[in-house]
């Protein structure tokens, strides 16, 4: 998986989606889908000690663009595109292929993840709609969520409870890269203990 599905992948994910990556299609042309993801409908991520959980919030900005709530529970056909000029499509075929495996889910959108664009949009690629998410907007959520969780948790670290970060440097490999780029500086504010 090279960086921009990454990018996509912990954006999903940090969103309430469980992904699949490199999807295959087990057609005579033999392609493969970036990712399939689902959102089930009220789902929510809590962290904190016992007593005194906190619900991390979701990018409202998104289910917006897709006309979904936080209790819709939604699927995504997803494409991934991250060089430049590069505009990605979900074709009849890749959606067509990809449906069935949500089973009776009627939220089921195509969702384009590009480097070039600069704002959440709704484009019509082939004669279908697609959902488009900038890459650079899935890495300020991705640095706003380390900054939440960080928030909460000072209180475990003192504790010496593992944290969610702590749990993430352990089992989630590209947000442990992210956080250790983040504490290098290369998200503009560098580890300050």
């Amino acid at each position: 998986m090279y960086a921009p599905e990454k990018i996509a992948q912990a954006y999903l994910r940090l969103n309430g989606f469980f992904t699949i990556p490199h999807f295959s299609v087990l057609t005579r042309e033999g392609f493969q889908i970036d990712l399939l993801a689902i959102r089930l409908g009220n789902s929510e991520e809590r962290i904190g000690a016992k007593g005194s959980l906190t619900s991390l919030k979701v990018d409202e900005e998104f289910l917006q663009l897709l006309g979904a709530s936080k209790s819709d529970t939604v699927g995504l056909v997803v494409e991934v595109k991250g060089g430049e000029n590069e505009h990605a499509e979900i074709s009849e075929t890749k959606f067509e292929y990809a449906r069935p495996f949500f089973g009776n889910v009627k939220n089921v959108f195509r969702v384009a993840f590009e480097r070039d664009i600069d704002k959440l949009c709704k484009l019509e690629r082939a004669g279908n709609l697609h959902f488009v998410v900038p890459l650079s907007h899935c890495l300020r959520f991705i640095d706003k969520r380390l900054k939440e969780v960080r928030k909460i948790e000072n209180d475990l670290r003192r504790r010496g409870a593992l944290s969610k970060e702590g749990s993430w440097h352990l089992s989630e490999e590209f947000l442990s890269e992210v956080i250790y780029l983040k504490h290098l500086g290369f998200f503009g504010s560098r580890k300050t203990h």
